[in-house]
Formats: structure tokens, C-alpha cells, sequence
């Protein structure tokens, strides 16, 4: 299960990655809140990701901190941004 959520935190992070560059090379303006809000949810995905990783190899509480920060924010981003 560890490696299944590493994995899947690597994945996030590389797709988090290439909306950063589509972000900054998109030139029309109406698309770059939606694409702003899948950056966001990318970036909370890895971050998710990496945090159950590290609590299920390390039973780190830095890795509850991560999950539990991440799912406020995806909160967060749901309740504001448009998709």
C-alpha cells in the first residue's frame, strides 16, 4: 500500500509539474483560473499522496499533518475556485 501511494504521489507531482508549465505558456486568460484550480488540486493530490506514504513506512505524524493539510485545502479549493 505504501508504494501504491508513493507512486501515486509521484504521479501527482509530475502532472502538478506539467500544469505549472501549461499555466505559464497558456495565453487565454478565461482558462488560466480552471487551470490554476487543477494546479491546486494536483499539488493537494502529492501532497495527500506523500503524507499516507511516509505514515504508512515511517508511522511519521509529519505524514498526518501532510494528509490532514492537503484534504483542508482540497476542501478549500472546491468551495472557492470553479473547474
Amino acid at each position: 500500500m505504501g508504494k501504491i501511494a508513493k507512486i501515486l504521489g509521484i504521479l501527482f507531482s509530475v502532472i502538478t509539474v506539467a500544469l505549472a508549465v501549461s499555466y505559464f505558456f497558456f495565453k487565454d486568460f478565461s482558462q488560466n483560473e480552471v487551470l490554476f484550480s487543477w494546479l491546486m488540486l494536483a499539488m493537494c493530490g502529492s501532497l495527500i499522496c506523500n503524507g499516507t506514504a511516509s505514515y504508512i513506512n515511517k508511522k511519521d505524524k509529519l505524514g498526518v499533518v501532510s494528509i490532514v493539510s492537503g484534504l483542508i485545502i482540497v476542501i478549500y479549493i472546491v468551495a472557492t475556485y470553479p473547474f
